[in-house]
């Protein structure tokens, strides 16, 4: 048997009751509302799943610590187990935890097994802080986990333009100009930037490329890296580029590069400035 639409009733094949479509271990799949007196199962693998729309949220970066969003997040983690409770007492600050490689990776492993990919964002970004290694470190903790979403890249697109003016790209003096900008010619190579904007600080453009969370950013690094050269042929000289991707993409990029990552958590979206 086989579904075409998700907003259709399915009734189940063994006893005829209703099914609704959950996520297991291998992708989608509509169980029977008489579970566990009924086993029924279709693979739903195929079915376009209406998504809720977006929402974002914002994060002060630069008050991670003052917020008590660390102390909160480290204390949840420690609650579960007393063993790892007892491991935080050595230290004097929350800070002074996110020194210790051990603890880090208790706490990220304990809150990837909850799926708080929000509170992952908010300790790894914590931790290079503490660190210094913000826009040096590659080895990123979130691309290392089974994140999955099933929004599109357009989905990530939409919430970047349609909260511009109160989210981390305002904040980082980016004046939002156009979308679905084509630069170049077709005969010269030239392409489809997906948002154009200003960097005000400087007056330089800057070419974004928004990429979903199962597009790979190091091919937004090429593709960039190449209508940056166009884009100085035929409109400014002066011009950077910034990838937004899940997660931290992997790979060295050059200093004209910024690099803005993002988790998703149920329906909710957070932006981090890993390379600014």
């Amino acid at each position: 048997m086989t579904v075409s639409k998700s907003d259709e009733i399915v009734l189940c094949y063994k006893c005829k009751d209703p099914m609704v479509l959950k996520r297991g271990k291998y992708g989608m799949f509509l169980g029977c509302t008489n579970y566990p007196k009924c086993n029924g199962i279709i693979d739903a693998r195929g079915v376009r799943i209406k998504l809720k729309e977006l929402e974002m949220v914002n994060i002060d970066y630069s008050k991670l610590y003052e917020s008590g969003e660390i102390a909160r997040i480290i204390c949840e983690c420690s609650a579960s187990n007393e063993k790892f409770e007892i491991l935080i007492r050595r230290y004097r600050d929350y800070i002074e935890c996110l020194e210790d490689n051990n603890v880090c990776y208790k706490i990220l492993e304990y809150l990837h097994k909850k799926h708080k990919y929000i509170d992952i964002s908010i300790i790894t970004y914590a931790i290079y802080l503490s660190r210094g290694e913000l826009g040096t470190n590659f080895s990123f903790w979130i691309n290392n986990s089974e994140y999955k979403s099933d929004y599109y890249e357009r989905s990530i697109q939409n919430i970047i333009i349609k909260n511009w003016n109160i989210s981390l790209f305002n904040e980082l003096n980016l004046k939002y100009i156009d979308q679905e900008f084509f630069i170049g010619s077709v005969c010269e190579g030239g392409g489809r930037v997906d948002i154009l904007a200003l960097d005000t600080s400087d007056n330089v453009d800057v070419l974004i490329e928004v990429k979903g969370p199962k597009g790979k950013a190091k091919y937004a690094w090429g593709q960039l890296s190449s209508y940056i050269k166009i884009y100085q042929k035929f409109n400014n000289e002066h011009v950077k580029a910034m990838i937004i991707s899940r997660g931290y993409p992997w790979g060295v990029y050059e200093d004209i590069f910024a690099l803005i990552g993002y988790v998703i958590e149920d329906n909710k979206i957070v932006f981090i400035p890993w390379k600014i």
